[in-house]
């Protein structure tokens, strides 16, 4: 039987406290999701010393799109790392759940990644007419040389592909935090090699919901928080601003999911204007007036006001992701 500490039964309890909230913007079976998130948190210990809010912050990100965070089958799994010197939850999404993001899209996309190994017959071609001709030369031992991921619509015909040669991999590898000699990058390369093209994939090619290109941007391309979340060992921590209650963070998020729905570009101009790229990082200064400008977007208000500054915008939140204009440094919602 697992042992819950103190801590960790503290963050269990405002779990439940504000699961109705959650239930509101859970995609899915909200009871399912929760018995793992709970057990997710039961069995990670080092999770017990995180912030509680950034805990709650990462299981809203997860379930808002239905991620399971736990089980042989995970979507996602919660991380700890040290923040500008304060212990954080981040929500880190797998392959399944890259997979399962793309599904949620429109077109219904469905990925697989591959591996090519020295031997294999591998051509590329770009251009009007692109594709991919791999053909393996069975010497599943080699050296790889190439990965790729391959989305194919389910709702029309429609093929999108991406391409990294080993070497770029490398480079990624190489910039992550995650990566020594005990990580999964040095015990399953290969798989968290196909697991970054697949990212790269998703978030270049494909039409996802705004809330799946929103669980992307909390991550860099090596999986790992943004250069904004960068650890700071040596220099102390800035005083935080007055925080929010729970409630009033899954507030926040419920009405933004909603305006979100229908009018995503106006969301983003809003995050943008405050600086941030989800409610888990507005505080007690900027909460109302956030607020009263997202009831103002769902009573239609707020597009005379905004107006101007949305038509530089793109209708998808993945141009303000893709741009780098908005500090991400929790798991979005």
């Amino acid at each position: 039987m697992t042992q819950i500490t103190h801590k960790a039964g503290g963050i269990l309890a405002m779990l439940d406290q504000v699961a109705p909230r959650l239930r509101q913007i859970a995609r899915g079976d909200f009871d399912r999701l929760l018995r793992l998130a709970r057990f997710a948190i039961q069995t990670h210990n080092e999770l017990a010393d995180c912030d509680v809010k950034s805990v709650i912050a990462a299981v809203g990100a997860a379930m808002q799109v239905g991620l399971e965070l736990a089980g042989p089958l995970a979507d996602a799994y919660l991380i700890p790392y040290i923040i500008r010197g304060v212990k954080q939850a981040r929500l880190e999404i797998s392959y399944r759940g890259y997979q399962k993001l793309a599904r949620l899209s429109p077109a219904r996309w469905e990925i697989q990644a591959f591996s090519v190994r020295e031997g294999d017959k591998f051509m590329v071609k770009y251009g009007t007419n692109p594709e991919i001709i791999h053909e393996p030369a069975m010497a599943f031992d080699g050296p790889i040389t190439h990965v790729y991921a391959v989305a194919r619509s389910m709702a029309a015909p429609l093929l999108k592909f991406e391409v990294m040669p080993a070497a770029e991999v490398e480079r990624v590898r190489a910039r992550s935090r995650a990566s020594g000699d005990n990580s999964p990058w040095a015990t399953d390369w290969e798989a968290m090699a196909q697991k970054t093209v697949v990212r790269r994939l998703c978030k270049r090619w494909l039409d996802l919901t705004p809330e799946a290109v929103e669980a992307l941007a909390a991550e860099n391309e090596d999986g790992t928080p943004p250069p904004t979340a960068a650890v700071v060992e040596t220099a102390p921590a800035a005083a935080p601003a007055a925080s929010l209650t729970q409630d009033q963070i899954l507030k926040a998020m419920d009405l933004t999911g909603r305006l979100r729905t229908s009018q995503p570009a106006l969301v983003a101009a809003i995050q943008k204007r405050y600086g941030i790229a989800h409610c888990g990082q507005l505080t007690s200064a900027n909460y109302d007036s956030y607020m009263q400008e997202i009831r103002d977007g769902l009573s239609g208000k707020s597009a005379q006001s905004l107006g101007t500054e949305q038509a530089g915008s793109s209708n998808s939140m993945s141009s303000v992701v893709s741009a780098g204009e908005v500090d991400s440094e929790q798991p979005p919602f």
